[in-house]
């Protein structure tokens, strides 16, 4: 089973998830058997969010498919999936982007316009950005949008934010330094931490902080 066309456009475009990545991880071995359903409960938050109540109405449908909750792969992508689907109803795409949850499996969100309320004004003509991240992401340069302008933020990244997951390593993990063009970031807020969300084609001088 396949997701409806028009969900897929808003997945696309109003919540700027990479529906081919989605597509991947609902038919992952761990979850395949219950693919279909899986596509039902994602039209289903779909259409809550034109309801009147769309956050409550949403907690009614995760809660309509608890005969999936004892397979703990399913659990925690319904989960996932509930809690994306309630920050798009609560606050749009800014609270969608801003509010994700990166420690275990989260749909992956692509900014393609400026994200509003940003304080992108404040920054440099360039920008000197971090990254902390694998040290595949770099040999690979499959970049992530989210940087910082902190370096010590990127280093707690890197090396002290994911010490309690399963996969972290920390021989692992490296903390990168580049530039982007301030016309080239789209969405940012230089408090907590400092994060910028970046167009990666436009990153320049890619390299390994010593």
């Amino acid at each position: 089973m396949e997701l409806r066309h028009d969900v897929v456009e808003f997945l696309k475009y109003q919540m700027c998830v990479d529906t081919e990545d989605l597509c991947l991880a609902i038919t992952s071995p761990s979850v395949k058997t219950h693919t279909g359903e899986i596509c039902l409960y994602i039209a289903a938050l779909f259409d809550a969010l034109s309801c009147e109540h769309a956050e409550k109405e949403i907690e009614n449908i995760f809660r309509n498919y608890k005969h999936l909750h004892t397979n703990k792969a399913v659990y925690c992508m319904l989960d996932t999936l509930r809690y994306a689907f309630d920050g798009i109803a609560y606050g749009g795409l800014h609270q969608l982007f801003t509010r994700q949850e990166n420690q275990a499996w989260y749909p992956k969100i692509t900014l393609v316009r400026e994200l509003e309320p940003n304080d992108i004004h404040t920054l440099d003509e360039i920008v000197t950005i971090y990254r902390g991240c694998s040290t595949k992401e770099h040999e690979l340069k499959s970049y992530g949008q989210s940087w910082s302008t902190s370096k010590s933020v990127a280093h707690d990244f890197a090396f002290t934010f994911y010490q309690g997951q399963p996969w972290f390593d920390a021989s692992n993990r490296v903390v990168l330094k580049a530039q982007i063009p301030k016309n080239s970031i789209f969405y940012s807020k230089q408090s907590v931490e400092y994060e910028v969300a970046v167009n990666i084609s436009d990153l320049i001088s890619i390299e390994v902080c010593s």
